[in-house]
């Protein structure tokens, strides 16, 4: 299993961009529809919402001729808790100060 692969910096810019639309747009949608599911589950569906926001942003890149790739739906978890576990610590370690230094 290769994973999740991004191959020169404008796909990965590209990926990017596409991955803040993506998320802008489509999983506040895909969040609110899945909010029972999510209840149920104690917020573990969130992650699967999050593995699926990272599938349609390869699809969508690999429809522009963008070398985004992932191998599967686990690649695509993995790479989701990955994404999840950086943001929580970015956001501890970032949005303090910053709001302490905003007050």
């Amino acid at each position: 299993m290769r994973g999740f692969e991004i191959e020169g910096w404008p796909s990965l810019v590209a990926a990017a961009v596409i991955f803040a639309v993506v998320n802008a747009v489509i999983k506040p949608v895909a969040k609110l529809m899945g909010l029972p599911i999510s209840c149920l589950t104690m917020g573990l569906f969130a992650l699967l919402i999050n593995a699926a926001m990272l599938a349609l942003t390869a699809w969508i890149a690999g429809q522009f001729d963008f070398n985004v790739e992932i191998d599967g739906f686990l690649a695509a978890l993995f790479a989701a808790l990955l994404i999840s576990v950086v943001s929580t610590l970015l956001s501890v370690f970032v949005g303090r100060p910053l709001r302490w230094a905003l007050r």
